[in-house]
């Protein structure tokens, strides 16, 4: 079967009358959980999202602590990357899926700040994982939001080896700015 292309979506859309594209998405509704998850996060409450939210965050975490102990996990990139993708396949406002990215990250580097230098590939991750994040916060132009955030973030991976603090501050300045760190303080 052949991709369907937006314009075609667009053409039968139009030929629909409301009744009709309704009842379509009721249909999609009714069969898709993504949809009804999006519906359930475009139509509940703030609070209501930010415990969705914090349950993704508890995910995350999870990744990284046991949850009964507090003990290391050995967290697996692809595992973190599924729960924000998950979570973005829901999201309806791009600053909740940048907080969570963003407390992925901050989560990798306290698990490196906690337990000592990882391997090179749990580096990379983090590093991909943080400039995804940026990407997301410059085309949403939410830098001041996020800012001060992402410095700090940086300033925890100072001490971390392996050229990782460096690739992590010069992404900061690739995307956020070059004299951060000759900024004073939000």
């Amino acid at each position: 079967m052949a991709k369907l292309k937006v314009a075609e979506l667009k053409k039968y859309l139009d030929a629909l009358s409301e009744t009709e594209l309704r009842a379509e998405v009721v249909k999609l509704f009714s069969k898709l959980k993504q949809v009804q998850d999006f519906y359930g996060q475009e139509l509940s409450s703030e609070e209501d999202r930010n415990k969705i939210l914090e349950e993704y965050k508890a995910s995350i975490a999870k990744q990284f602590y046991s949850p009964r102990s507090g003990n290391p996990q050995n967290p697996k990139a692809s595992k973190l990357r599924a729960i924000v993708a998950e979570f973005e396949k829901i999201s309806i406002f791009p600053h909740e899926l940048i907080d969570l990215a963003l407390y992925r990250v901050e989560q990798a580097v306290q698990f490196t700040n906690d337990y000592g230098d990882m391997y090179d590939a749990f580096y990379r991750s983090t590093a991909t994982a943080f400039e995804k994040a940026l990407k997301l916060i410059v085309a949403n132009k939410l830098e001041d939001h996020f800012k001060t955030r992402c410095r700090a973030i940086v300033g925890n991976t100072a001490d971390i080896g392996w050229g990782f603090g460096d690739a992590m501050e010069n992404l900061f300045s690739q995307y956020i700015g070059s004299n951060w760190f000759c900024l004073p303080p939000d």
